[in-house]
């Protein structure tokens, strides 16, 4: 395929797009999550509680029950501010491969925080969700339409594998 006058291809450029997208979502998806944390902090909570009853495996319905609830303060902080750094980790293709890592953590959490309730991953829009960042991890998606095409270059060679 060609590059076009901007130097990447026209697949890079797909990717990108859609990297965009899923951090514009990310974005949305925890932003609100931020606001009821200051003006609802027992909404996290009673959130926690749900999942835990409909998680699997059992270990993790174990780890959410007696360690995720009792600091749900902590947890509900690390989810709302995690998604939100995340997405505008993607948006701005800042330490794409970093930012897609951690969504990818956040989405597999979260598919096994749901699993009882909707059983099977690929019916998940969250399973769909890590692979895309599975892609943007491997295409290093940043490097087109993103920072890290400028800041990669900059870096030491050890350390370019982060964008």
């Amino acid at each position: 395929m060609g590059t076009g006058n901007t130097g990447c291809t026209t697949h890079a450029r797909w990717i990108a797009v859609l990297r965009i997208l899923v951090g514009i979502l990310f974005v949305h998806a925890g932003w609100p999550k931020l606001i009821m944390l200051f003006s609802n902090p027992a909404y996290v909570g009673g959130m926690l509680e749900k999942m835990a009853k409909a998680a699997w495996p059992p270990v993790y319905a174990h780890f959410l029950t007696n360690f995720a609830v009792p600091h749900a303060q902590l947890f509900g902080a690390l989810v709302a501010l995690g998604e939100v750094a995340v997405g505008i980790g993607l948006i701005l293709g800042l330490l794409t491969r970093v930012s897609a890592f951690f969504g990818a953590v956040m989405n597999i959490n979260y598919l096994f925080a749901i699993y009882k309730i909707s059983p099977g991953f690929l019916s998940s829009n969250n399973f769909w969700f890590t692979v895309l960042h599975i892609v943007f991890i491997g295409t290093a998606a940043g490097r087109a339409w993103g920072l890290d095409a400028l800041l990669m270059p900059r870096l030491p060679k050890w350390l370019r594998w982060l964008g």
